[in-house]
């Protein structure tokens, strides 16, 4: 399987993923090992009864196909199917009510490289509210982003991208439903080629003359870590700011906000574990009162951290079965730090998985389980 390779354009509330292979499965994104092929999850309230809330069905790739949520009531609260290709890229997705009546319908497409160039949103009536596509060209660089909204022409908007020889971008524009730019975002590199700074300019128009502002302000050191990020108002005006500082092995260590320019709003401070650089405690500073916040403790099987299970005001007990995932979590909550914990309630989780001498290619349907009618 090819390593993952992604490449994200965030622009405004556009994200733009492209995925020519993948690494990890949706079954693996949502924290469980082996075949599992369908999770039940119940919860328990202290002193109450027991609902299910979700169901959900993997195929034996690990695409998770079919998910149910349901109301504290027992009934269902609606479904959501989705669709893959033979490349495991999701290429359609239905919501439906309880009745089994379409709520919503997304479908992407994808070119032969595997980057997705449209996706479509539409309502229950099948009628379209959103048309996002994306153009690349033969080195597989994004050129441009177009999104329209055919009951709301006005929201219609268009990114350009340029890029300099080596395939660095050098600038995002943004043109609005009309195609007049009203948003540039510039990119400034070192000799050594690292980003340097990165400036978004808003343009507006004031007695005839088109007049740019910066708006947002990023700065990187020499090694391209980011430093500060500066926020300006339309007219100019300081909104807020942040700054960061790092150790020598590139780890954040330091994170300050500010309101106004000058004067501390609060500040976080991050301590590594000098034998592997991973992170064991964090201070969140403000007003003078620091808070320790410790939510790692060890590795994982693939060398990660793993979060604690008891932080100062929550505490989780949990069970697992031989495949390692968890089938039990007693939660427990205490008003402050130095009140004992109290029970608050407990999920648990039915785990079945697929037997081991399936064929790949034979795919259980979600009605194979008792799933749809139940």
């Amino acid at each position: 399987m090819p390593s993952l390779q992604t490449f994200s354009i965030a622009f405004g509330l556009w994200i733009v993923l492209v995925y020519p292979g993948f690494t990890e499965t949706d079954r693996q994104r949502d924290g469980l090992r082996g075949s599992v092929r369908e999770v039940i999850l119940v919860y328990e309230p202290k002193g109450k009864n027991s609902h299910v809330v979700k169901k959900t069905l993997y195929d034996l790739r690990g695409n998770r196909t079919w998910q149910t949520t349901f109301k504290k009531s027992g009934e269902i609260s609606n479904r959501t199917k989705r669709v893959f290709n033979s490349s495991e890229r999701k290429i359609e997705e239905f919501i439906f009510d309880a009745d089994e009546i379409l709520l919503s319908l997304e479908v992407w497409k994808f070119d032969p490289k595997g980057h997705m160039i449209e996706r479509r949103r539409l309502d229950g009536s099948r009628s379209e509210i959103l048309i996002e596509t994306w153009s690349f060209d033969s080195a597989g660089h994004l050129l441009q982003m177009k999104k329209e909204a055919p009951q709301r022409p006005q929201k219609n908007q268009t990114i350009h991208i340029n890029y300099d020889e080596t395939g660095k971008p050098l600038s995002k524009i943004r043109f609005d439903y009309k195609g007049t730019p009203f948003q540039k975002r510039i990119f400034l590199y070192r000799t050594n080629g690292n980003l340097r700074r990165e400036i978004v300019l808003k343009s507006d128009m004031m007695d005839g003359t088109k007049i740019e502002r910066i708006i947002e302000n990023k700065v990187y050191n020499k090694v391209g870590h980011l430093t500060s990020i500066t926020l300006f108002s339309p007219k100019g005006d300081f909104l807020r700011s942040w700054s960061y500082l790092y150790n020598d092995s590139g780890n954040k260590t330091k994170e300050t906000l500010y309101l106004k320019p000058g004067k501390i709003e609060n500040q976080w401070l991050y301590f590594y574990d000098s034998r592997n650089d991973l992170p064991i405690e964090s201070r969140f500073i403000r007003n003078g009162d620091t808070t320790i916040i410790k939510p790692f403790k060890g590795n994982g099987s693939n060398g990660t951290p793993q979060k604690l299970k008891e932080t100062k005001l929550w505490k989780r007990i949990e069970k697992k079965d031989e495949q390692g995932n968890w089938t039990q979590t007693k939660i427990h909550k205490r008003r402050n730090y130095k009140a004992l914990y109290k029970p608050v309630g407990t999920y648990t989780r039915s785990i079945r998985y697929f037997p081991k001498n399936r064929d790949k290619n034979d795919e259980p349907s979600p009605a194979w389980f008792g799933y749809i009618r139940e």
